[in-house]
């Protein structure tokens, strides 16, 4: 096979890894995106009300946020 032949089978097997890669690499990315959420809204939800003032929130704004589901 010509050099030319070679370096088009070699980019023709790469490019799936390449996009499976990049897929793994962005489903990770969000997977921790919402976990950081959650664990936020799951802090945010046993702050108590002075705490919540000292932050700027109310309770309902507090329940607002920490009752949303993790991908929003």
């Amino acid at each position: 096979m010509n050099t030319l032949a070679t370096k088009m089978k070699c980019a023709e097997t790469a490019a799936p890894a390449n996009v499976i890669q990049s897929i793994l690499v962005g489903s990770a990315k969000k997977i921790s995106l919402w976990h950081g959420k959650s664990r936020q809204r799951q802090t945010l939800s046993n702050l108590t009300n002075d705490q919540l003032c000292d932050i700027g929130l109310t309770a309902k704004q507090a329940k607002s946020e920490y009752t949303k589901v993790f991908w929003q």
